[in-house]
């Protein structure tokens, strides 16, 4: 009987030993697969800033390797896995709108290699006009240019495939910049009221007092045509709208029993702000985010649609939109496809930040 214990013990012992083995390996996993995701999101907003031409090229491969080995871990992980999964079996519209942004990201990164052709390139197809031949405004299902070329015979597809590269961009940037720089600001006005609070909120009410477009406009001639002003110029209208919403769910949070427990006992107003409030407002710091993309995805495209926005020259969907526009009575097809490319990212982004509402909202999480 007492080797039949000592067996059992043993037993028991191995498998607390395989266990811990197990988690052990798999929090290495998860580990490596944060450190891929850091290592990809650092490497893609560094290749768009055009730096040493050396640099920039081994900067774009370190983004090109680690976006599919970021994919092949999350798809290999089980924790990360069955998030996908179950996410995916409650809110497949969210779902869907994810797979449509990580191919859009995808389609920024791999531009240089799935575009057949040069964005600038002149006359890389050729069609029957009447009874002559030309490289211009060829329509879809041309022979080496499927969705047709514009008023200068460049490849629609190249420029559509590459005019992802900058909607991407300047959508995440500013969304990442504006909505964590309107976070800092909203905790810090919420927790420390008095005059801080009343300055900070005047000055959100003036600029919020601007019609978004109207302040861009200005931002723009003021700052001048170039990808990083817009960036700066949409950061300065996502900032005012995150900093009122954060500000609002901070008040709440600051006036818990735990909020005021931590402040009893002389706990540091940074160290209440970043351990407590700020852990409590990442639900909707993620939902702003995505919410907002799809807003500075739209206005950006329509800088450059109105000749402001990104440097003329470089293929980006407004910019599409605008050469449409003008050649809209006899050849419509070219606002079509600059058009679907803006509204499917558009409504995918949107799909995707109320998935994201319902599923970390406590008060929507039955819906």
């Amino acid at each position: 009987m007492a080797v039949f214990r000592t067996d059992e013990v043993q037993d028991a012992d191995l498998e607390v030993a395989s266990l811990e083995q197990a988690s052990s390996a798999s929090g290495s996993t998860l580990t490596f697969f944060s450190a891929t995701v850091a290592i990809f999101m650092v490497s893609y907003v560094i290749s768009h800033f055009g730096t040493v031409s050396w640099l920039d090229t081994v900067i774009r491969y370190i983004a090109m390797i680690s976006l599919p080995v970021m994919l092949v871990l999350a798809a290999g992980l089980k924790p990360v896995r069955s998030t996908i999964l179950r996410f995916w079996r409650r809110k497949p519209l969210a779902a869907i709108g994810m797979i449509v942004i990580v191919l859009a990201v995808a389609t920024d990164v791999y531009a240089d290699y799935v575009a057949p052709h040069d964005p600038e390139g002149v006359g890389v197809a050729k069609c029957e006009s009447g009874d002559k031949t030309t490289r211009k405004f060829c329509g879809p299902g041309t022979a080496g240019a499927p969705l047709g070329t514009d008023n200068i015979g460049r490849d629609v597809l190249s420029r559509l495939i590459h005019g992802a590269r900058i909607s991407m961009y300047v959508g995440l940037m500013t969304v990442l910049i504006g909505i964590t720089i309107g976070t800092v600001i909203g905790i810090g006005s919420a927790y420390s009221g008095g005059v801080f609070d009343i300055v900070v909120q005047r000055l959100v009410d003036a600029l919020m007092g601007f019609p978004p477009i109207i302040l861009a406009l200005g931002l723009m001639a003021a700052l001048g045509a170039s990808i990083n002003n817009v960036v700066i110029a949409l950061v300065v209208i996502l900032v005012p709208g995150a900093t009122r919403v954060i500000r609002s769910e901070a008040l709440r949070i600051k006036e818990l029993d735990y909020i005021l427990a931590s402040r009893s006992i002389g706990a540091n107003p940074v160290r209440i702000m970043i351990q407590h409030i700020l852990p409590n407002v990442i639900a909707t710091y993620i939902v702003l985010m995505t919410i907002t993309l799809g807003f500075a995805i739209v206005v950006e495209a329509s800088l450059s649609f109105l000749g402001v926005g990104v440097p003329e020259g470089v293929p980006t969907w407004g910019s599409m939109l605008e050469i449409g526009r003008a050649h809209i009575d006899e050849q419509g097809w070219l606002v079509v496809f600059p058009g679907i490319a803006i509204a499917a990212v558009v409504f995918a982004v949107n799909f995707l930040g109320d998935g994201l509402r319902d599923v970390l909202d406590p008060r929507l999480r039955g819906r």
